[in-house]
């Protein structure tokens, strides 16, 4: 739904499948086991902020538009 209202989606290089695989990417527990505060449908702060930075390196940096993500 988030990425539904702010129109990330282009449908070239941003699609719902890509959507879903930076979740699942910057949503993953290294340590295989899930907290409640953490659960695998959510993000905390530091995930959501790697979420968008995989966004933004998806969007600019993988299509050559920006060298770098920054």
């Amino acid at each position: 739904m988030f990425s539904n209202d702010i129109a990330i989606h282009d449908n070239l290089m941003i699609n719902i499948s890509t959507i879903d695989r930076l979740f699942i990417a910057a949503n993953v527990a290294l340590d295989g086991k899930q907290s409640e505060s953490n659960s695998e449908n959510s993000f905390v702060r530091y995930e959501f902020l790697e979420f968008l930075v995989r966004i933004a390196d998806m969007k600019y940096k993988v299509t050559k538009v920006f060298p770098t993500v920054s």
